[in-house]
């Protein structure tokens, strides 16, 4: 019986260490010919030594055979492959070190079989969790951070084979054992917040890259439109022209002309955002949005005037928080029961400010319930509506920059405006 359990151990060991391979090559191993077959040579070279028919000096040659392995199966350069070769056997330690410690404070014998089949079941299943939720970057470039982290990569591949080779001379735990494995485990542990951190960068740039793709081909197609417009328009004025052929009096020619001019008017209504924004993806995204809400029968009373938009926010931040206040502005006028529904746009810049103010109708709002407002979750809409205020009240202290938000009466009618003043 104890048989079996060695030998499961040594699987449960072997399956460990080719996880933790496949975290440092962040690759999938497939249980091929050479898989299977440095499986069996581990178990088998591990029974002997243990069975002590060899020395134990001889398992350097399994190391040596797996990194061989490594070479074959990952196919990537010698130097890659020692680096992310020296990465796993560190992550091995590592587990193997966190299981051994938490065996000893829980007071196992560590000499029993029965704690070292349960230490290599737990050992698995943390390096299979981590195979499922760690991932390392491939370095493209050779950047002082790569070079650092390469560094301490081998610093500690020379550590732990010192420590080996100590370990099987001496056959003993050397007393430098547990600093060793603090120091690598503060130092992966720093590895991973720092992956964490270019995970995030990603997908910032992953995200401007959709706002660019989106609403820049709305730009694009907003100058097709326009230059297609160009070409029409001594078709219009031809139509002008030729009304006084068909009114049968004055009044109903002006009528007519005033209809027509409406018409091409509201046609036209956004064409003006392509001269007043230099920035194209502001462009596309203004226009798209001002177009969707006249679309919903929402009519959009705008000023824009803006060059590049630069500033401390981040383009997509700029563009999140512009939708987040014209969406408040929709979704409040439609519990409104008005006839004719307008949102007025401000999005101004000069030379050192540049000031987004969006406004609706609105009954007067108290000043507690403008604090409410950006609360998140409250929200008069419906339950856990309020988080798009939150996220710009988080946007506007992240970058230091005044919002404002007051009652003002324009036309005997209250509205109530958002305004955020941004220095450049």
């Amino acid at each position: 019986m104890n048989e079996f359990i060695s030998i499961a151990i040594l699987l449960f060991e072997v399956l460990m260490v080719l996880q933790c391979l496949q975290v440092a090559f962040k690759q999938e191993i497939h249980f091929d010919k050479y898989t299977i077959g440095i499986i069996f040579i581990d178990i088998s070279l591990y029974m002997l030594i243990n069975l002590k028919i060899l020395p134990a000096p001889c398992s350097i040659v399994l190391y040596v055979l797996l990194f061989i392995y490594c070479y074959i199966e990952f196919k990537q350069k010698i130097a890659k492959t020692i680096i992310r070769f020296v990465v796993g056997f560190v992550l091995v330690g590592c587990i193997e070190s966190i299981v051994a410690f938490v065996t000893n404070v829980c007071g196992g014998e560590s000499n029993s079989i029965y704690i070292l089949l349960l230490s290599s079941i737990i050992a698995l299943v943390i390096a299979c969790f981590m195979k499922r939720n760690v991932i390392l970057l491939k370095f493209r470039k050779t950047t002082k951070y790569n070079r650092d982290m390469y560094g301490i990569v081998i610093l500690l591949g020379a550590s732990m084979i010192v420590l080996l080779m100590d370990y099987y001379l001496i056959q003993k735990p050397m007393s430098v054992y547990g600093i060793f494995v603090l120091v690598s485990l503060i130092l992966i542990l720093f590895y991973l917040y720092r992956l964490v951190l270019a995970q995030n960068e990603i997908e910032k740039k992953n995200y401007e890259l959709e706002v660019q793709r989106i609403y820049g081909g709305a730009y694009e197609n907003l100058i097709t439109d326009v230059r297609r417009r160009q070409h029409d328009f001594k078709n219009q004025l031809g139509v002008i022209y030729s009304m006084h052929l068909v009114a049968k009096s004055m009044d109903e020619l002006v009528y007519m002309q005033k209809e027509y001019g409406n018409t091409i008017q509201k046609n036209c209504k956004f064409d003006s955002i392509l001269t007043s924004c230099n920035n194209p993806i502001l462009a596309g995204y203004l226009y798209h949005r001002c177009l969707s809400c006249e679309q919903s029968d929402v009519s959009v009373d705008y000023n824009i005037h803006i060059e590049q938009a630069n500033c401390c926010f981040q383009l997509y931040e700029l563009i999140e928080m512009l939708g987040i206040l014209l969406d408040n502005a929709c979704e409040s006028l439609a519990l409104q029961q008005r006839k004719h529904k307008q949102i007025k746009l401000e999005f101004v810049e000069d030379e050192n400010v540049i000031t987004i103010c969006v406004s609706n109708p609105s009954r007067y709002i108290t000043y507690s319930e403008i604090e409410k407002m950006f609360v998140k979750g409250f929200s008069t809409k419906g339950e856990n509506r309020g988080i798009g205020l939150t996220r710009v009240l988080e946007l506007t202290k992240k970058y230091d920059v005044e919002l404002k938000v007051s009652n003002t009466v324009k036309d005997a009618d209250n509205w109530i405006e958002f305004a955020v003043r941004i220095i450049k």
